[in-house]
């Protein structure tokens, strides 16, 4: 079994529900299981799931986009600058879901419905109980050369928040990308590697290793009201312009030290992850060819409003 950046339908079902209403599609079998939250799927080919990937993949793409246009409504001496910072950590939030699914990996909930299903079709194959309840779930799918498909899952431990576990698992992600890119020496090798290192930079600053730094700075902005983003605010000019000019078009900086302009920082990762999600899916809209296909339509008119000066 192998890993690669995966073919993605152009048009979905929206009915579906993504990989989770695959799930309880049913049509795989549970081939081993650890009895503790852990299981394989097989028996399926990668054609069975790729429209249930692909609307996921789909709809963080998009919502990573429509969140950073979102932050450019917000303009003039009127402009709410902690919602600007907000919508940016969810452009980032959603960005990173999009960079992850494009490869066939993913992080995701099940609630009770996707749990008694797997653990039901585990009973007919392996073990009555696999363990499996609802929770967070990483999933890894690898295909052969026949495209023949199987599906890990393993439960993620609920010692944080959601949030917090998600961006512990996006640099755990980012450690197996390069893993692998150096392992098949990839001719790419380099550039991926400075972009994986980039964004460890930004995501894990010193003081902060465990990943969970843009979810603790969003906490800080959305509950606590710290770094006087909100009114009656306590930024210079120049910090304001700094966070309403966050065009997708401009490279955003990514030298800010973290412990001494943490909005500044904030934002660059932020807009880092942005753009490479913005670069990714517009790398697979550029590989459909089917005009009709809706998803490439509605892409191509909202990164018109991403790009606009």
């Amino acid at each position: 079994m192998s890993r690669r950046s995966f073919r993605l339908p152009a048009d979905v079902n929206s009915g579906e529900d993504g990989l989770r209403g695959w799930i309880q599609g049913g049509q795989y079998r549970v081939l081993s299981s650890t009895g503790a939250g852990h299981a394989v799927l097989g028996d399926f080919s990668y054609d069975d799931v790729a429209s249930y990937l692909a609307f996921d993949f789909q709809r963080f793409a998009m919502a990573s986009l429509e969140s950073h246009v979102a932050c450019a409504v917000e303009v003039g001496d009127a402009a709410s600058l902690g919602w600007v910072l907000v919508k940016a950590y969810y452009s980032a939030f959603f960005a990173a879901h999009t960079i992850i699914r494009v490869t066939g990996r993913g992080f995701i909930r099940f609630d009770s419905n996707q749990a008694s299903f797997l653990n039901a079709v585990a009973a007919l194959y392996v073990q009555p109980d696999a363990g499996i309840s609802a929770g967070n779930y990483a999933f890894d799918l690898a295909t052969n050369a026949s495209d023949l498909a199987e599906m890990r899952i393993r439960r993620s431990p609920d010692s944080s928040g959601t949030h917090d576990m998600f961006w512990r698992y996006f640099l755990v992600f980012l450690r197996g990308i390069e893993d692998e890119v150096v392992q098949q020496g990839d001719p790419d090798q380099s550039a991926i590697l400075a972009q994986t290192n980039l964004l460890h930079s930004l995501l894990a600053p010193p003081g902060y290793s465990n990943g969970s730094w843009l979810s603790f700075i969003r906490n800080e902005i959305n509950y606590r009201h710290n770094f006087g983003v909100w009114l009656p605010r306590s930024l210079s000019r120049s910090e304001r312009d700094f966070i309403l000019n966050g065009r997708l078009s401009v490279r955003p900086r990514t030298d800010f030290e973290a412990r001494r302009e943490p909005i500044r920082a904030f934002l660059s990762a932020c807009r880092s992850l942005a753009r490479l999600s913005f670069d990714v899916t517009s790398e697979v809209v550029d590989r459909i060819d089917d005009r009709r296909a809706r998803f490439p339509q509605t892409w191509r008119r909202l990164s018109q409003l991403a790009l606009a000066p």
